[in-house]
């Protein structure tokens, strides 16, 4: 339901872009983090400042104001709060082309899976610098490892697991909450991570993009018609 109300709100001429309010969806953004509660109430609280609005004895801060405090925390500790030198900045990168292609997932018209935040791949098939990319991009808490991991159906191997922090979920409009994973080729894997696969990356992603769009198979391949009889 999130993720279809989320596609009804950006394409709304009013609203463009999906909401994020109430307490209880800012606890779960911060993952339980005490910090990251108070980023996105102290931006809450610049924002009704500069509008004049009463943060404490007023009433309830409307949804677009909730919703900007929300976006500018976490373009914050995106932007701001994590700026380590090339470490971080190739992090942040990777973080981006993973973040792209969740996007690309939630609002497609074929939803490949429930609130797509969380993504799986084998780690035995991941490049030298795709390894360290990754290990950066969690230890500056862009990304949380999933610890139980993804089970292999046909190898039996269990793959890695990995989530974007709900922290930065409105910087691209995805969900807060995960559900279900999207399993990741090598090839896929390897283009997020690899800081000189940006290219790879854009050809994968322009290919799933159009098979999460043709929910019918691409009526292309045959456009003649025969005879009837």
């Amino acid at each position: 339901k999130a993720d279809i109300f989320a596609q009804v709100c950006r394409e709304s001429s009013k609203i463009g872009r999906a909401i994020y309010a109430g307490f209880e969806t800012f606890v779960l953004m911060s993952s339980n983090v005490p910090r990251n509660l108070l980023v996105i109430l102290g931006r809450a609280y610049e924002i009704a400042a500069f509008k004049e609005i009463d943060f404490v004895g007023g009433e309830p801060l409307s949804v677009d104001v909730q919703s900007d405090a929300a976006l500018d925390a976490a373009k914050f500790m995106f932007d701001r709060d994590t700026n380590y030198g090339s470490p971080s900045d190739l992090a942040r990168s990777a973080v981006e082309r993973l973040a792209s292609l969740l996007r690309a997932a939630r609002y497609s018209l074929c939803i490949p899976e429930a609130s797509p935040l969380t993504v799986s791949f084998s780690g035995d098939h991941m490049i030298e610098e795709a390894r360290i990319n990754l290990s950066n991009a969690l230890n500056y808490s862009f990304l949380f490892e999933i610890e139980s991991g993804r089970p292999d159906r046909n190898s039996g191997r269990v793959n890695r697991k990995v989530q974007l922090n709900p922290l930065l979920s409105p910087k691209w409009g995805l969900p807060i909450g995960r559900r279900g994973d999207l399993s990741l080729s090598a090839a896929m894997a390897n283009a997020i991570f690899s800081p000189g696969q940006a290219d790879q990356f854009r050809e994968l992603l322009s290919t799933l993009h159009h098979k999460w769009n043709s929910p019918f198979g691409d009526l292309r391949q045959n456009v003649s018609q025969g005879s009837l009889l």
